[in-house]
């Protein structure tokens, strides 16, 4: 059962852990490549997944890998010299891992490497592409705590050799997409959190070997900056939130962080937009897709009891809008990434939850337009959800939280901005009581990271 991988803007540090990675949705060959992970029911871990499609949404081919030690999160896809080139995670209690699996057109195993990262540090993010030099370049950043992140970048060669590995000494550093300019001399890396622009977005220009040569804001500031993608004369498009307006911006800027033009997309004042993240932007032909959630619970977004759209806009090279169309509204739906399509239209890639039903299942949800934003078909993969209490919720002082198929390894309580107030380690049991008779009556988060993963809880004290 499917799981596509997802990641979070920083406030939401509860959520890293759960689904903490992007997940890919390339052609090869006239198909459909989407890759993320699977809940095994009988090992209770994640695995990493591969699915292959027509292009009429049917289902052809579904592989599963796994590892022994930890769970298995598929983060990017490559097709290169007759080979597929799977970049992964994989985590543990305590560290995690860089993998790279090298697949044969039938997806078997051809040989699988391993990178190592610092002890205890897990990888909360990661982006690859493929550079003029012919190799895999990685951006990312890991966490040791809710607030030490730190960038990290890494060179594979096609042998899957290690040529380079770089990290930051600086802390809360939010990496997200790298780019190589036209002269193939240096990287741009969009990011949040480079000293002294804590908080706010950034371009970081780097040498070929990662060395930092300049650094500008995005002006005007922004707290977020999503999907990037190469436009003209060494522009970028970039979608962004700003945290107190939770809009779809759509921006173009220059390597020295001006933005040039903006435009704002929403449905409705209040309803907040999340951009889909790495390929939230596709080029089809001369025009542009972008996308979002919209009415997604910023606290919860894996799923949530309120009904949210995927959200497509489609601009043309002048960055004029097309039209602007809806999804969803039915159920709770998380757009994650975008596929621009050979009939110029667009696949969009997410999660439906269909909260109103007695079976709450989350579904990988596919939504595939024409050029003109009308569905053509629409497929779902179901994702096995947990069964879990949280009781009594509200309550006074202590919330108890059980589950009769798995061992909760640890809980972590934040409150409602994302600060870690408490953490309970090590628990190896079903059940976890934690108090909250010290702190003050309002709304708290709690992190459950278990045998089958990792989710996030609302509380209410009163």
């Amino acid at each position: 059962m499917l799981i596509l991988n997802w990641c979070f803007p920083q406030i939401e540090v509860t959520n890293y852990d759960g689904f903490r990675l992007g997940n890919s949705c390339e052609f090869w060959n006239g198909k459909i490549i989407i890759i993320g992970g699977s809940s095994d029911e009988s090992s209770q871990k994640q695995s990493g997944k591969i699915l292959m499609l027509d292009q009429q949404g049917n289902l052809l081919t579904q592989r599963t890998y796994t590892e022994n030690d930890g769970n298995l999160y598929f983060v990017k896809a490559f097709f290169k010299e007759e080979r597929f080139y799977v970049f992964s995670i994989l985590s543990r209690q305590t560290e995690s891992k860089l993998v790279l699996y090298q697949l044969d057109t039938d997806l078997n195993i051809l040989e699988t490497n391993y990178y190592t990262t610092p002890l205890d540090h897990s990888i909360s993010m990661m982006n690859v592409m493929f550079d003029s030099d012919s190799l895999f370049v990685i951006s990312g950043y890991t966490s040791l705590t809710s607030y030490s992140s730190r960038m990290f970048f890494y060179k594979i060669n096609l042998d899957g050799d290690s040529v380079l590995l770089k990290y930051s000494d600086q802390t809360y550093q939010l990496a997200y997409q790298l780019h190589e300019s036209s002269d193939s001399s240096k990287y741009l890396l969009f990011l949040d959190g480079f000293y002294p622009a804590f908080g706010y977005s950034g371009l970081l220009q780097l040498s070929k070997t990662f060395d930092v040569l300049e650094f500008n804001y995005i002006m005007p500031h922004l707290n977020k900056t999503y999907a990037s993608i190469s436009y003209q004369d060494s522009l970028f498009l970039t979608t962004g939130i700003t945290m107190d307006q939770f809009i779809l911006k759509l921006m173009k800027v220059n390597w020295s962080g001006n933005v040039l033009s903006s435009s704002t997309y929403f449905k409705e004042i209040g309803m907040k937009e999340v951009p889909a993240i790495n390929s939230g932007i596709v080029q089809s032909g001369s025009d542009y897709y972008f996308g979002s959630t919209t009415n997604i619970d910023y606290h919860t977004p894996d799923f949530s009891s309120q009904d949210s759209w995927f959200h497509l806009v489609k601009v043309n090279q002048d960055l004029e809008t097309i039209w602007e169309k809806w999804y969803g509204g039915d159920a709770y739906y998380t757009l994650r990434n975008l596929l621009a399509t050979s009939d110029g239209g667009c696949l969009m890639v997410g999660f439906k939850y269909p909260h109103g039903v007695d079976d709450l299942i989350i579904r990988g949800h596919y939504i595939k337009v024409d050029a003109n934003g009308n569905e053509v078909w629409t497929a779902d993969v179901e994702i096995s959800e947990w069964s879990y209490k949280v009781y009594p919720n509200p309550t006074q002082s202590v919330f108890n939280i059980e589950n009769n198929e798995m061992d909760i390894h640890s809980v972590e309580l934040f409150d409602i901005s994302g600060k870690l107030l408490n953490s309970v380690q090590d628990c190896n049991n079903t059940t976890i009581s934690v108090d909250l008779s010290y702190f003050s009556p309002g709304v708290y988060l709690a992190k459950i990271k278990s045998s089958k993963g990792i989710r996030t809880e609302k509380v209410v004290k009163n």
